[in-house]
């Protein structure tokens, strides 16, 4: 009796040079993006029914009367979303001074903007003067950059003086020629007086 493995839904296993022996199970892909999909739906239908399920419980409290412990509810509920709130402005703030500082360190010539930042200090970061929106304070950024300049003189390209080979704007001023004098140097140059 012969067996059709080729048309198995799942693919044979292969020995790969890393797995030493092991053998691993694959699975086509339009199946795991089916499995993938499926999990999806199940997580949505999940958070549906939590947020169903916490409703109910909102009602039951209030209709027996325990209007204390559907306050705690909603003050631990509001809790939540303030420390949420709170790790995102942080890490909103922090890549908003960072990006600053990394544009102009590299306006000065940095040549490893994300180095600088992390061999920052505390109290170099605690100095910049920095407003509502998180903007920092001009002065005060360059003031930081100057300081790392000299700190960390090995991130910033070092700039060497080279000779001024452009012509200056300045050149000697002549005077027209008119045109007879045109006239008599055309025939000095033809007859070479």
């Amino acid at each position: 009796m012969e067996t059709n493995e080729e048309n198995s839904p799942v693919e044979k296993p292969e020995e790969t040079s890393g797995s030493e022996g092991k053998k691993e199970d694959l699975i086509p892909y339009s199946t795991h993006q089916k499995l993938l999909k499926e999990k999806k739906n199940a997580q949505s239908r999940i958070e549906e029914q939590e947020q169903e399920l916490k409703r109910l419980k909102d009602e039951k409290l209030a209709s027996e009367g325990n209007k204390d412990q559907l306050l705690e509810n909603y003050k631990k509920e509001l809790e939540e979303i303030k420390g949420q709130l709170s790790n995102k402005e942080k890490t909103f703030a922090w890549k908003t001074i960072t990006s600053s500082i990394k544009e102009e360190a590299l306006k000065n010539g940095c040549t490893n903007p994300d180095k600088l930042v992390r061999l920052l200090e505390d109290q170099d970061l605690k100095a910049l003067e920095v407003g509502e929106d998180y903007s920092i304070e001009p002065q005060s950024l360059k003031q930081l950059i100057e300081k790392s300049k000299s700190e960390n003189d090995f991130l910033f390209k070092k700039t060497v003086a080279v000779a001024d080979s452009t012509p200056s704007n300045q050149t000697p001023q002549t005077k027209p020629k008119s045109e007879k004098e045109l006239f008599e140097s055309y025939i000095d140059s033809i007859y070479k007086r």
